[in-house]
């Protein structure tokens, strides 16, 4: 019967040792970001919990030209705080400077394509 009572607080302290943050809570917030006018797509989103009660994360936001940076910067950082992700980074950057990066480096380009970047 202990056992049973335990396991709840064994769960949360896996998770917490394994630095995982609950799935349902990650793709709800990158759905929600997904849908911001300008918002072209992300990458490098990283979602962890630091303690039993603290989650933590950066992401990186690419943007369409026209976008304005510190607006999107906003709007994704309410939403990670709505769903109690703290201590946030937020890289936004816009497409002509993902498309010159990518012509600068090849490996960049093919992760692109791979990733189909732009085209969510």
């Amino acid at each position: 019967m202990i056992f049973l009572s335990v396991l709840p607080l064994l769960k949360d302290s896996a998770m917490t040792l394994l630095l995982q943050t609950p799935s349902n809570i990650k793709y709800e917030v990158l759905e929600r970001i997904l849908k911001l006018e300008n918002v072209l797509s992300y990458s490098d989103e990283h979602f962890w919990n630091l303690s039993s009660s603290m989650i933590v994360g950066s992401i990186h936001i690419q943007i369409s030209n026209n976008g304005d940076e510190q607006r999107v910067t906003s709007q994704v950082q309410a939403i990670l705080k709505e769903a109690q992700i703290q201590n946030l980074t937020v890289q936004v950057e816009k497409q002509v400077f993902f498309n010159h990066l990518t012509g600068l480096n090849s490996a960049l380009g093919q992760l692109a394509t791979s990733q189909n970047f732009f085209n969510r």
